[in-house]
């Protein structure tokens, strides 16, 4: 049977990866709680999980898209139009509201 070695300073790797995947620490101050002057090193301490790396890819999509459709709205909907009525009045011909809708 293999031991597994345990050293206190896994716990640092692991509670500096936690707190970096939490998105509540920015690096700068992740640093600074860890007492590092340099980013290279807190990049040491944290190893993010594929998880991790995947959730963050998506949701970086996820707002690219939500932005991209936000500039095409905006540039679609022209400023000057007059506003069109919320409840719009129905024009049909009142000789085909009386017959039910048939399916040929």
């Amino acid at each position: 049977m293999r031991m597994i070695e345990f050293r206190l300073y896994d716990l640092r790797h692991t509670w500096a990866t936690r707190a970096a995947e939490s998105r509540e620490v920015d690096m700068t101050t992740l640093a600074a709680l860890l007492g590092h002057s340099k980013l290279n090193m807190v990049m040491r301490y944290t190893h993010p999980q594929e998880r991790h790396q995947a959730e963050t890819v998506e949701r970086l999509e996820k707002a690219n898209a939500a932005r991209q459709i936000a500039e095409f709205e905006e540039k679609s909907i022209p400023t000057n139009s007059p506003t069109l009525p919320r409840n719009p009045v129905n024009f049909s011909d009142s000789k085909t509201e009386d017959k039910p809708n048939q399916i040929n």
